[in-house]
């Protein structure tokens, strides 16, 4: 009782994680005295020459160095308090927390198993235990942490953005979102962590009107948030509003002068406008202030090379990739800036390596191309103009869909939100999108969003069948056509695509939900009540799971409940 007590609200601090995405509560033990014996470590003077040998001494201490961010004299402290008080599941506690704050994640592990084993019930320790298990790699076991405080308490912020983030590290942001939409809307908003997580859970699965719509409504209630413009900024990119994205990061620069974070962003946004006059200023305060800020060094390697600075781009580009070697824009400038002062053997390796990560702008092929023909490697060079001139009209076509792409997410914008709108419209602009990127799952996707709206079921599924076809672990897709074919009857095919969406996203719980239903109408009502229950243990609050239980009840024979 005692140690379950410690878990309580007293009073309260939290080490922040993962840069701000999740809390870890730690509530703290009042009273407790202090022996002489601590003086290396420092004690403060009202705790100096006070008795230890309680557990609850011993937690003071340790919570009084914790605070002060003095971890390895509060881990001391702790494990001798455990020699006298061994099993205190406050100070295993305590002392887990010190040593996952001091940077020890591994040794930090045994004691908060130890407790979240002892007091399976309380929240934080399989909080603390999934944060620590996130930081050692182990996605999986964190993620089944995650579940079992959302199991405790599924009110719990820290709970829902714990799990909501390890699904879509998982791939399966249709899960995300079906966690996340189960919480009261307005909760969501008002809760920084949870609007982002949802935002980000609609930007992987391309529901880009819909990221920005949670975003907005976020961003309305806090609107000096910088996390929140961040995102929005990123979603109205995305759409190609690059001007409103621009406008949002100005006003929220000018009201966080001060703010690296907010320049950041803004300086960011300035560069991809091309807004050159303003952007070559900032960046030079902004470096000045952070002359080892991979983005403020990269950003003014830009800028640089644009004016024709190369000496300096090639200075400033060079630490950027000694921060990020990964980072193929970075290594492409350098090389650009290397090939402009005829350094043609460095723009020749750096060139090559931007490559070998992936880049895919046409420009990094030509200037390949002309690096190659330089130092008479006809042949390549000759090879690279060939994969240039492809990779032009792959990005005019996905340029081209980009732009159709936003015209349709506007239209269904306005369509979502009662301003007028035409879904046919949207309609016809998703088309002309696909047309010219018809291997794009999303794209089909978002088609298929529009007939709907536009009451064209036909048209509908054949897009969903299209987004299927292009990608077949596209979970939300295979639901929604699952769905629409169960509503046709056809139950066959649509337990095909219920399993192929809980195939790619085993989390989905209302996939796994419209499994049971498919499987109940073929009269397979064992393994339809197995679907039913894995739904249920990943969503116990989802609104259609009693109606499918009482419908297979009904379907054994048994009497409603």
């Amino acid at each position: 009782m005692a140690a379950a007590r410690f878990f309580l609200a007293l009073d309260l601090y939290a080490w922040r994680v993962r840069g701000g995405l999740a809390c870890v509560a730690l509530l703290l033990v009042a009273g407790g005295r202090v022996g002489a014996q601590m003086a290396p470590c420092s004690p403060p003077a009202e705790l100096a020459g006070k008795p230890l040998g309680t557990a609850e001494s011993y937690a003071d201490l340790g919570n009084w160095y914790g605070h002060h961010q003095r971890y390895d004299c509060a881990v001391e402290v702790l494990r001798e308090g455990l020699r006298g008080n061994a099993g205190s599941a406050p100070l295993l506690y305590l002392l887990g927390l010190n040593l996952y704050a001091g940077g020890q994640a591994e040794q930090a592990r045994a004691p908060i198993e130890e407790v979240a084993q002892r007091l399976p019930t309380e929240l934080a320790p399989h909080l603390l235990l999934a944060t620590i298990l996130e930081k050692l790699g182990q996605r999986t076991q964190a993620e089944a942490e995650w579940r079992a405080g959302y199991a405790i308490d599924p009110h719990s912020p820290a709970a829902l953005d714990g799990l909501s983030r390890s699904l879509m590290e998982g791939g399966d942001p249709a899960a995300a979102i079906d966690l996340l939409t189960a919480v009261p809307h307005e909760q969501l908003v008002r809760n920084e962590d949870l609007a982002l997580d949802l935002a980000r859970a609609y930007g992987n699965a391309r529901m880009l009107e819909q990221a920005a719509a949670v975003l907005t409504e976020a961003l309305a209630l806090a609107p000096g948030s910088v996390r929140l413009a961040g995102g929005l900024e990123t979603i109205l990119v995305l759409e190609t509003h690059y001007q409103a994205a621009a406008d949002l990061a100005e006003s929220v620069a000018r009201g966080r002068p001060g703010d690296l974070d907010a320049q950041r962003q803004y300086l960011q946004l300035l560069v991809l406008n091309h807004n050159l006059e303003t952007a070559r200023p900032l960046a030079a305060k902004l470096l000045a202030a952070a002359p080892h800020d991979f983005d403020f060094l990269y950003l003014s390697g830009i800028l640089e090379r644009d004016a024709g600075e190369y000496g300096a781009a090639r200075d400033h580009l060079r630490e950027a990739v000694q921060l990020r070697p990964g980072d193929a824009s970075a290594r492409y400038n350098l090389g650009a800036a290397l090939l402009a002062l005829k350094d043609l053997a460095g723009a020749r390796e750096q060139l090559a390596k931007a490559l070998e990560l992936g880049a895919q702008a046409p420009e990094v092929r030509f200037a390949y191309a002309n690096t190659l023909r330089t130092l008479g490697e006809t042949e390549p060079a000759r090879q690279q103009l060939l994969l240039y001139q492809q990779a032009l009209k792959e990005q005019e076509a996905r340029l081209l869909a980009a732009s159709k792409s936003a015209q349709g997410a506007q239209e269904m914008g306005k369509v979502e939100a009662g301003t007028g709108g035409d879904a046919a419209r949207a309609a016809s602009l998703y088309r002309e999108a696909l047309a010219a990127a018809p291997h794009d799952a999303q794209l089909a996707y978002q088609l298929s969003l529009a007939l709907e709206k536009a009451g064209d079921k036909k048209g509908e599924e054949a897009a969903l069948a299209q987004a299927v076809a292009n990608d077949p672990t596209f979970a939300l897709a295979q639901h929604q056509l699952g769905a629409m074919l169960l509503e046709r009857a056809a139950a066959g095919e649509a337990e095909t695509h219920f399993r192929a969406a809980v195939k790619a996203a085993p989390a989905y719980a209302s996939a796994w939900i419209g499994l049971a239903v498919a499987l109940g109408a073929e009269g397979r009502l064992t393994e339809a009540r197995q679907a039913l229950g894995t739904g249920q243990r990943l969503d116990p609050r989802n609104p259609s799971a009693q109606q499918v239980e009482q419908a297979l009840e009904q379907a054994a024979g048994v009497a409603p409940r």
